[in-house]
C-alpha cells in the first residue's frame, strides 16, 4: 500500500472547506468541522 503524502493540519483544513465542510469551533488545538451539505438535507 502507498504512504499518504504528510501535510499540515491547516492544510487539510483548507481542503475539507473547499468539498463542504466548515469549521464549527476550535478548543485548543481541536478543530471541529461540520458537514455544510448534511444541514441542507432535510
Amino acid at each position: 500500500m502507498a504512504k499518504l503524502p504528510l501535510i499540515r493540519a491547516k492544510e487539510l483544513i483548507k481542503i475539507l472547506e473547499k468539498i463542504g465542510f466548515k469549521s464549527v469551533r476550535q478548543e485548543g488545538s481541536h478543530v471541529f468541522l461540520r458537514d455544510m451539505m448534511m444541514e441542507e438535507l432535510p
